[in-house]
C-alpha cells in the first residue's frame, strides 16, 4: 500500500469503528496535512467535501494544541461552539485562564463536554452594565403627564401615556411627517 492509501484506509476504519468528534477529526486532518497528505487524500480519508475538509483545520490551527487536549473530545460539542471558544481564546489573556482552569482537579475530574461547557463560561465576554437611565415626564401646559422619555448616547426613546393622553399618541404618529419636514427645513 501506498502512503496514501494507508492514510485513506485508516480514515475510513476510525471512522466506521466511532464516531469521532469534530475536535477529533479537526486534529486527524490537521496531523495530516501537518505530515504533508494532500488535502484530496485527506477529504477521501474523512469523507468531507472541501469546505469542511477547511473548516475542521481551521479550528485545529486556531485553538491551542494543549487546551483542546485538556479539554478531550467533547462528542456533544459541534463546530459552532469550537470556533466560539476560539474567538474567547483570543482574547488577552483567556488562554491562560483557560490552562489554570483545566488544570483544577475540580474541572479535570470532569467529563470532556461538562469540561467544555465550564471553560467555555469561564472565557465569555464580560457584558458590561448598562446605566439605568430613568424616564423624563413631560407635562402639557394644562399640567397632563402625555409622555415620558429617556435618552442615552444613541437613542431617544418617546413613551406616550394612553391613560392620561389617549388620541396623543395617535395624533403624534400622523403628524410626524409634518415635524420631521419642518425640522429639515430649519436645518437648511
Amino acid at each position: 500500500m501506498t502512503d496514501d492509501e494507508l492514510v485513506l484506509a485508516q480514515g475510513q476504519e476510525n471512522s466506521a469503528r466511532q464516531d469521532l468528534s469534530f475536535i477529533e477529526r479537526a486534529l486527524y486532518a490537521a496531523q495530516l496535512e501537518a505530515s504533508g497528505y494532500q488535502r484530496p487524500v485527506i477529504m477521501a480519508a474523512l469523507a468531507v467535501d472541501k469546505s469542511n475538509l477547511s473548516r475542521l483545520i481551521q479550528a485545529a490551527t486556531q485553538l491551542p494544541d494543549d487546551i483542546i487536549r485538556l479539554i478531550g473530545a467533547a462528542p456533544k460539542t459541534g463546530r459552532d461552539r469550537w470556533y466560539e471558544l476560539s474567538s474567547r481564546l483570543a482574547v488577552g489573556g483567556a488562554a491562560e485562564k483557560a490552562r489554570a482552569l483545566l488544570s483544577t482537579s475540580e474541572v479535570g475530574s470532569l467529563g470532556s463536554d461538562e469540561r467544555f461547557a465550564r471553560l467555555f463560561d469561564a472565557v465569555a465576554p464580560k457584558k458590561s452594565k448598562k446605566e439605568k437611565v430613568q424616564a423624563d415626564v413631560w407635562r402639557a401646559d394644562d399640567g397632563v403627564k402625555a409622555a415620558s422619555f429617556r435618552q442615552d448616547k444613541r437613542t431617544l426613546t418617546l413613551m406616550i401615556d394612553k391613560k392620561t393622553a389617549p388620541e396623543f399618541g395617535e395624533y403624534l404618529m400622523s403628524a410626524l411627517p409634518e415635524i420631521y419636514a419642518s425640522f429639515k427645513k430649519s436645518k437648511r
